[in-house]
């Protein structure tokens, strides 16, 4: 997702920490949908900038609004911290994004506006729509969702990408696959991947995959999951929650000492199997992820809709059956 710079000072200042930058890559895509201008380090600094620390800080300073990106990460993080300190001495309108159950906020976040993107009473596209009014200072204009889109069912995968502002991309045996993105989490992305050209109408059999570990030179495992459904001549149509990267890691990993994340990936993956249009439909799961999780993951499916689970075996490339309750 690249930045949306036109030449003007921006409008809104992104503060996180690396472990949340999924939802800030995301949040800053549909701020420019909305009409805002959103500034990201990840994007609006030139790689290798000698002076990147008086880059943020000239950013912060001539921005209309700082948000903040509340997560157990971001609490504990210097860097945050100082942009947070440059923001106040700037007296810039303060947003704080609550994106996790933090027990206890910071003192000095408690006293700043706080909107609730942990999803929890509403989901993602109801929150950003409240930020963006208060941030533009009247009703936001409407911002499309995927869920949305599939009520139409009127534009291919394609176009619903473009809409969406996803221009992520993979092709096998021929085909061109599009991501459209579905629900972020603090921790997590969750994205549709299809058949660009086909049109936006889930079939009646779908499949999830959680990728949450394993090396980032293997890819995404995408690619894999959907070859083996051509090859099983199934639909390929896969829900996919792509799980975070921590700061100075090649991994996808969840780490041990830290249960917040892997409560988050589990709520995301329920959130995502009972979404409309998504709940009740038979489900494929391949699993990339630790054991534990794959096993709540899947207690939480239990009853909600017949599914089958798939273990990718190294070894082979190929993916088995581990249990299965779908009717052959």
């Amino acid at each position: 997702m690249s930045s949306t710079t036109t030449g003007e000072q921006p409008r809104v200042f992104l503060s996180y920490d690396r472990t949340n930058a999924p939802l800030a890559r995301l949040l800053q895509c549909d701020l420019a949908r909305a009409g805002l201008e959103a500034w990201l380090d990840t994007s609006d600094i030139a790689p290798h900038d000698p002076d990147w620390e008086t880059t943020i800080a000239e950013s912060i300073r001539s921005c209309d609004h700082f948000i903040l990106l509340a997560s157990i990460e971001a609490a504990a993080s210097v860097a945050v911290s100082d942009e947070f300190r440059i923001a106040l001495e700037s007296e810039k309108k303060i947003y704080i994004l609550r994106t996790c159950l933090l027990e206890n906020l910071p003192e000095a976040w408690r006293v700043r506006q706080i909107v609730d993107f942990t999803f929890a009473e509403i989901g993602y596209h109801g929150a950003l729509s409240k930020l963006v009014t208060s941030l533009m200072g009247k009703p936001s204009q409407k911002i499309s969702s995927l869920l949305e889109l599939l009520d139409g069912g009127d534009l291919t995968v394609g176009e619903a990408a473009d809409v969406l502002g996803e221009d992520a991309s993979f092709t096998v045996d021929g085909i061109t696959f599009r991501y459209l993105p579905l629900m972020p989490s603090a921790y997590s992305t969750t994205f549709l991947v299809a058949p660009e050209h086909n049109r936006l109408a889930l079939p009646d059999q779908l499949a999830f995959l959680c990728k949450c570990t394993g090396e980032l030179s293997r890819g995404d495992t995408v690619a894999e999951v959907m070859r083996h459904r051509l090859q099983e001549h199934l639909p390929v149509w896969v829900f996919f929650l792509k799980g975070h990267v921590p700061k100075d890691s090649n991994r996808f990993m969840i780490p041990l000492n830290d249960p917040h994340i892997w409560a988050d990936l589990a709520r995301s993956a329920t959130r995502v199997l009972q979404a409309p249009h998504i709940k009740g439909k038979p489900m494929d799961l391949y699993l990339e992820c630790p054991a534990v999780l794959a096993f709540d993951i899947g207690g939480r499916l239990r009853g909600m809709t017949p599914f089958r689970c798939f273990q990718f075996d190294y070894q082979s490339s190929y993916f088995e059956v581990m249990r299965s309750d779908i009717a052959k």
